[in-house]
């Protein structure tokens, strides 16, 4: 057990104020002059042992009082494992595919544009004290450092198309990696928006376990016609 603010357990001498009633309060008799015994009779009497205990128990009550007051205003708390407060922290990767197959169009427009709202869209469904990680073909700056969901919106709208293109496991290897060096019982979620070239699509190669989840969210393009040449003229 904590305690928020310590010091009022200072206040536990307090409790020296009971005792000292107890042990210095003396009662002061008053003589009575009667002049029949019968009298007597009439006086409830108590043992000494009962009344020895009864005295007891208030002293005890009174020192039980005077602790729970004290521990009340030092407000305290029991503090979480720290090994499940490093479990229960949650990191997003977030791997946007800007290579120039990106560019193509569907209905909602350029796919590389589409897959940014849609990154944008995960870390607005996250709470507070989420971190992430947002990564591109480039493995720039963002990539090394986790950052805020302040921090993740601005990278992900500053993210260009690039002449690169990354495997799948490449850049899942990269991110177990980073958030191994952060932290090694932290969940992960990892999140890959891609068209999904064939030739950078590995699938097969990623695997979850008990901290790290994959996600993948498809962007295709709209069915291009093939090019058929009818002619040659050389």
């Amino acid at each position: 057990m904590r305690f928020i603010d310590p010091k009022f357990l200072y206040a536990l001498v307090l409790i020296a104020i009971p005792i000292l009633i107890h042990f210095f309060h003396f009662k002061r008799y008053k003589t009575v002059y009667f002049s029949q015994v019968g009298f007597l009779k009439a006086i409830r009497q108590e043992s000494r042992k009962k009344n020895n205990l009864k005295q007891l128990l208030i002293l005890l009550s009174r020192i039980l009082a005077i602790i729970f007051l004290v521990i009340a205003f030092s407000q305290p708390y029991f503090p979480a494992n720290k090994q499940n407060e490093k479990s229960s922290s949650q990191i997003v990767g977030i791997y946007i595919d800007n290579s120039f197959s990106m560019k193509r169009m569907n209905t909602n427009g350029i796919l590389l544009d589409h897959a940014k709202n849609t990154a944008i869209d995960i870390i607005n469904s996250y709470g507070p004290g989420v971190s992430f990680f947002i990564l591109n073909n480039e493995l720039n700056e963002n990539g090394q450092q986790l950052l805020s969901k302040e921090q993740a919106i601005s990278a992900i709208s500053q993210t260009q198309e690039s002449a690169k293109a990354l495997k799948l496991s490449m850049v899942d290897q990269f991110l177990k990696n980073r958030i191994k060096q952060v932290s090694e019982n932290a969940f992960a979620s990892f999140y890959f928006l891609s068209d999904f070239q064939k030739y950078t699509t590995d699938i097969e190669e990623l695997k979850d376990n008990n901290q790290v989840f994959h996600y993948f969210i498809q962007f295709a393009p709209e069915n291009e016609n093939n090019l058929i040449v009818d002619t040659l003229l050389v």
